[in-house]
């Protein structure tokens, strides 16, 4: 049942009814080696889709951090996850991603914080969309940031944010992670 690519939406059905919700719970290794038992060979795919489940089920995170947004995304869309590099998502992968989301909580996109509304108005300003369609529109602060950010003229840079070489991203994608930077590194500050 798992040998092939399932929807993630599929997945996040298919977990729980066979295992129990405590299963997002559960340590990586140990779901794997309980797919494993129970259905035979696994997709690496699929394997991805339920680690990505895990993280969207567990924690509050993808909602409010850029990055684990960013891989969340990743794998929800089936792509290996690089946790060295940033993997800029096209707003296909965005829409995609959306819908998956969408099924799980009809609510994601109104509750997510001003990281992850940055990062995906970062994507779809790098993609030179001067609006913001639906279901990204149900949250006006993306819009915002999307027409705030659309003046800007795209520039590459080579180093991600541990400092490694990575793959060619726009300035909205540097800028957005500028933002959130001294956004996250003020709220530490305040909270030690």
């Amino acid at each position: 049942m798992l040998a092939k690519p399932l929807d993630s939406v599929v997945l996040s059905h298919l977990i729980p009814h066979t295992f129990g919700n405590d299963a997002w719970r559960w340590h990586p290794k140990t779901i794997e080696e309980e797919l494993e038992r129970t259905f035979g060979f696994v997709d690496e795919e699929n394997i991805t889709k339920v680690h990505a489940l895990q993280v969207l089920f567990s924690s509050d995170t993808p909602k409010q951090d850029w990055i684990a947004f960013e891989k969340v995304l990743q794998g929800l869309a089936g792509n290996s996850v690089m946790f060295r590099t940033v993997q800029r998502p096209t707003p296909q992968q965005l829409f995609l991603v959306a819908d998956i989301l969408k099924s799980i909580n009809p609510n994601f996109f109104a509750e997510i914080g001003d990281e992850v509304v940055s990062y995906i108005a970062a994507v779809f300003a790098d993609a030179e969309l001067p609006w913001v369609p639906a279901p990204f529109n149900e949250n006006q602060v993306i819009q915002e940031r999307v027409t705030s950010l659309t003046d800007l003229d795209p520039v590459y840079f080579e180093q991600d944010y541990r400092g490694q070489q990575i793959e060619p991203a726009s300035k909205m994608i540097l800028q957005c992670y500028n933002v959130v930077t001294a956004s996250r590194d003020a709220r530490q500050q305040e909270f030690g």
